[in-house]
């Protein structure tokens, strides 16, 4: 009996030994199959009329597909191999396919089809849609009313522009250029502009009496010119100057006026020697083109100009005040950088068109909210929230948390405070509380104003006369709900879920809403709730592998450097035993919880390489740790948040904690540099486009924002604070000083091209671990930058990932391109 014990024992070692020399490559082959049967939901829309469903499914090996279903019988589908669809009317559609273009009416069952198109769109505030044909149809386009009638033609378009409600109809000559507008309302088209010169753009002017403004390109440069609703047109001259090499159309505060950044590029040194001085507040001119912009509003039917004052930065429309909102350059700054990183008060001001004045506001912290209407801007100072009203130039500071939230609704602010809503009367500052909930409030429906796109002003805004969604976020973090509030009523939308919810819309003609669904073990599918329904149905549910049900969360509490309650997402396996002992993968970066009820979708195109549904089919756990900042710097820190989560995960039976691998991208990338460095619970590291020496980074050039990497470093994600005060900081966190003392092989990988964190931060780090024979392999991919874009190279990286995972953590030695570093070294 011993005799057949020990063969037996024999026969499960050499078995063993033969699975670990089978390929890597047949584990990826499983993986792979597991790719192919996943679908991502992308481009959610409803039809006007509510009734009808789109979306596009996306696939990693095969091509997407638009879908369309209905939603009162969700089971019939409508697949199309199409680039793309549109929704016109209450619910036709627009079909493109290749340079062909199908209009689908699903109701009626009516379709027509287009060929030779290079172009089409609709303008649904009139239920019209057009199409732009080729150089087969004589560039013609076609604009086509609700029951298919062509309404207006018009030949020979080299490029149609859609406007609000208009057409841009551009066409040309051997002698001219010229544009026509095509007005929805009165179904024909004007010609507005005729001339030699080529048209550089075209915008609806936005001032009260009409226009458009329009920029045209000459040898001299660009010149702008205004054309009036009569078609008169005017130059812009500024100080006798009408040429320009940048000519940047901004929101205006004035009715009557146009507000333009206008400059021509400073030259660059091309004469062999380039000269830095140390007063340059910006470096950019050194190795690109740059302006100083000339900001000014121009009233066209006056032919007036205004230019704010170049001691000023910025300059952002206060609404509709007449007024802008700039700052005054900071005579210590250093860099450019320095207060975008670490925001300082800064000497607020507004210009005012109609005095030409520059009033004083305050000395005031980033972000400033300013009322789309002009009447109020809201900005924190010492702890509360401050009203300006513009004016009158009187502060009111508010009766309301400086944590409260405020969104623009005409006359009234809406506040959200923890778990209150409260409104506030503009003209009297008076606060009402409209609704206490049982958790935390987030407005979902809120827009951000346009006037303020391209700004770090903010001007948030609800509709009250349409319904107000509200997330209800429960005291655990994790669990919320949606609620529906108008006029003080409140219904429900959503029950209290877990799930996290996106593309959530309602539909006033359908009475219904709509929303994705989706949590790490539940794939993501589309949902419908009436109004009046107290139950949501199911309209669509994504293809997904069937170990998507199967797969485990644990979540494991412990404290951070600063005694905080902190939480690692611990995900499990499917199919994982109670007995069976597991290898674990811990990525880090900063907070992660909130990750939670991602979709764990099974992809390799992943920028870092990292996904945790490959690992967990590949048989790992896989661990996303909380990390915070504690007073002794980034690289300590992360080290003690990780090691308290590596002591609640020794406590999980199937955590085999001898085979625990730690990875990381970016910050994530210079914490596993460093915490390779101090700890010895890691059986292999992976590090990507990380900081190897915060001392050096500190000062070297970083050429994604053409200034040093020091703010970064000293206020940014780091928080090293001055580097002339905190010496001994920077050295007790720098990897680089500490590689001798790595005991786990190492996998460095980074984008060549990456602008953001120089690569040679890992190759200091290959170098030093090189120089002390520590096993280590690096991957420098030539043309991406700080993450992999490429697909090609996405799935190589990520199956790289795996593969050193298998070969440290699972024993899988068969991988050629590791075994070249370690079969004498491991």
């Amino acid at each position: 009996m011993k005799i057949l014990n020990r063969l037996i024992e024999l026969l499960i070692i050499i078995v063993m030994a033969l699975l670990q020399k089978l390929p890597a490559q047949s584990n990826i082959e499983k993986l792979e199959k597991i790719v192919q049967q996943s679908e991502e939901i992308r481009l959610l829309q409803v039809s006007r009329d509510g009734r009808w469903m789109m979306w596009q499914g996306v696939y990693e090996t095969k091509p997407s597909e638009m879908k369309v279903i209905d939603t009162k019988h969700p089971e019939k589908m409508m697949k199309f191999d199409a680039k793309n669809i549109l929704f016109i009317h209450d619910h036709n559609l627009l079909i493109q396919k290749g340079s062909a273009v199908e209009f689908k009416d699903p109701v009626k069952g009516t379709t027509k089809e287009f060929q030779n198109v290079k172009a089409f769109g609709s303008i649904e505030s009139n239920d019209l849609f057009w199409i732009h044909y080729d150089a087969k149809k004589a560039n013609a386009v076609e604009v086509y009313s609700k029951d298919l009638k062509v309404i207006y033609k018009m030949s020979e378009v080299d490029r149609v522009k859609p406007l609000d409600q208009n057409l841009a109809f551009y066409t040309s000559t051997d002698e001219l250029k010229e544009i026509s507008i095509f007005s929805s309302v009165q179904k024909k088209s004007e010609k507005i502009y005729s001339g030699k010169s080529e048209v550089y753009s075209l915008a609806e002017s936005k001032i009260a009496s009409g226009g458009w403004l329009i920029t045209v390109m000459e040898k001299q440069g660009l010149k702008a010119i205004y054309v009036d609703h009569n078609h008169q047109s005017k130059e812009l001259v500024v100080n006798g100057q009408k040429y320009f090499d940048v000519i940047s159309n901004k929101p205006s505060a004035n009715e009557d006026g146009l507000f333009l950044f206008l400059g021509n590029y400073e030259k660059m040194n091309n004469d062999g020697l380039d000269i830095w001085y140390g007063n340059e507040v910006n470096l950019t001119g050194h190795f690109r083109k740059v302006y100083e912009p000339n900001r000014v509003i121009w009233f066209p039917e006056e032919n007036k100009i205004q230019q704010i004052d170049s001691r000023f930065i910025d300059g952002i429309a206060a609404g509709k005040s007449g007024m802008y909102l700039s700052i005054e350059k900071n005579p210590n700054q250093v860099d450019y950088r320095d207060t975008e990183i670490s925001p300082v008060p800064e000497k607020t001001f507004l210009y005012d068109t109609k005095t030409g004045l520059d009033i004083y506001v305050d000395e005031i912290l980033k972000y400033t909210m300013v009322d789309p209407l002009g009447k109020i801007l809201l900005y924190k100072k010492d702890g509360q929230w401050i009203s300006y009203e513009i004016a009158t130039g009187k502060k009111t500071a508010l009766s309301i948390g400086i944590d409260a939230s405020p969104y623009f609704a005409g006359e009234t602010v809406l506040w959200t405070l923890n778990n209150e809503l409260w409104s506030q009367d503009m003209k009297s500052s008076k606060f009402h509380k409209l609704k206490t909930f049982e958790g935390k409030l987030e407005v979902l429906n809120a827009r951000k104003d346009p006037i303020f796109n391209d700004s770090n002003i903010s001007g948030f805004v609800v509709d009250l006369h349409q319904e107000l969604l509200l997330k209800v976020i429960a005291e655990d973090d994790v669990k919320h709900s949606v609620i529906s509030w108008k006029n003080g009523v409140v219904k429900t939308v959503i029950n209290q879920t877990n799930d996290k919810i996106s593309s959530l819309s309602g539909n006033n003609t359908s009475k219904s809403h709509y929303w994705i669904a989706e949590n790490y073990n539940k794939n993501p599918v589309i949902m419908k709730k009436g109004f009046a329904k107290k139950t949501a149905e199911q309209l669509y549910d994504s293809k997904q592998p069937d170990t998507t049900l199967k797969i485990g969360m644990e979540r494991l509490q412990y404290k951070g450097p600063n005694n905080e309650d902190l939480t690692a997402l611990l995900y499990l396996p499917p199919n994982i035993k109670k007995n069976e002992k597991l290898p674990v993968v811990v990525y880090i970066y900063e907070v992660q919880r909130k990750y939670h009820n991602d979709y764990l979708q099974p992809t390799f195109r992943n920028q870092d390489g990292f996904s945790i549904r490959l690992l967990l089919e590949a048989g790992f756990m896989v661990m996303l740790p909380d990390i915070t900042k504690g007073s002794e710097g980034p690289g300590i820190s992360a080290l003690y948040c990780v090691n308290q989560a590596m002591d609640q995960l020794s406590k999980i039976e199937q955590a085999d904690m001898t085979k625990v691998g730690l990875m990381g991208r970016s910050f994530g990338g210079y914490e596993t540099n460093f915490i390779a460095t101090q700890s010895n619970r890691f059986a292999a590291y992976i590090s990507g486009t990380g900081f190897s020496d915060p001392m050096h980074s500190a000062f070297a050039f970083n050429y994604g924002s053409y200034s040093p990497d020091y703010a970064r470093l000293e206020h940014g994600q780091y928080s090293f604070g001055d580097f002339s005060e905190n010496k001994e900081k920077y050295i007790k966190n720098s990897p680089l000083f500490y590689m001798e003392q790595v005991t786990a092989p190492m996998l460095l990988w980074s984008g060549l091209k990456d602008t953001n964190v120089s690569p040679e931060g890992n190759k200091s780090t290959f170098s030093a671990l090189r120089k002390y024979r520590k096993p280590v392999i690096a991957l420098f991919y030539t043309d991406e930058n700080h993450g992999i874009i490429d697909s090609k190279l996405q799935k190589d990286l990520t199956t790289r990932i795996i593969e050193w995972w298998q070969y440290f953590l699972k024993g899988k030695r068969n991988v050629p391109w590791i075994l070249k570093q370690t079969k004498d070294a491991v």
